[in-house]
């Protein structure tokens, strides 16, 4: 390599190198080389050939950084990830028993209070109900309508993250008792959450009854 060469490779800028690995969850992870290359663009694939290091397009030199780098920072990513998913879990698994006991201190604690356009969607209602004191007030209502709760669960739990937002979404079943009657109650619903001061809070509620037109995954009818 000539000296020009290598003068004009120390004035190239440090390049950002995008890997797309099965390792970072999908997602693509952004390192930066400690020798100054070029942009590289790698399958899963062509990572698994060349190894865990990427080569130097002006020197040939090893860069073994870029992808151990990168590996770290998706791993580190990755155990976020889960971690909110699992926190967001916990709320779903308290939204479960708070019903199931008509604990209205342990329902109202899973919501943003301070949140100033929060929408709960039941139903049964014709309205949404809008603001946090009158989800406050229908946990109070419902709660003081059942005398006994037989049973409620959750089925088909599903949450994904998107940096401070989230969604979660799962199915109910629920039996109860009002005024000596059997209620009994099957549906679906949609959680919007935001992650306040660390803590996953929902800040929206929809809920619908599951339709009577069975389809399959991909929206076809059986």
């Amino acid at each position: 390599m000539s000296s020009r060469a290598v003068a004009e490779h120390a004035r190239q800028p440090i390049a950002r190198v995008w890997l797309s690995l099965i390792a970072l969850g999908g997602s693509e992870g952004r390192v930066t080389c400690a020798i100054p290359t070029e942009e590289v663009h790698l399958s899963d694939e062509e990572i698994g050939e060349r190894g865990s290091y990427l080569t130097c397009s002006f020197t040939g030199q090893r860069c073994d950084a870029m992808v151990s780098g990168g590996l770290q920072r998706g791993e580190s990513a990755m155990a976020a990830r889960e971690q909110d998913r699992q926190q967001i879990a916990a709320v779903i698994e308290q939204y479960r028993r708070g019903f199931a006991t008509m604990d209205v201190e342990g329902l109202t604690a899973i919501w943003d209070q301070d949140y100033d356009h929060i929408l709960y969607i039941p139903q049964e209602a014709a309205q949404p109900v809008r603001g946090w004191a009158g989800v406050e007030q229908y946990y109070k209502r419902v709660s003081g309508l059942f005398e006994r709760v037989r049973t409620m669960t959750v089925s088909d739990v599903s949450v994904d993250v998107f940096g401070d937002a989230a969604y979660a979404f799962c199915r109910f079943h629920f039996e109860g008792e009002v005024e000596g009657q059997s209620h009994i109650a099957d549906g679906r619903v949609t959680f919007l959450l935001r992650r306040t001061s660390g803590t996953w809070k929902v800040i929206h509620y929809h809920e619908s009854r599951p339709g009577d037109i069975a389809m399959n995954e991909e929206g076809e009818s059986r």
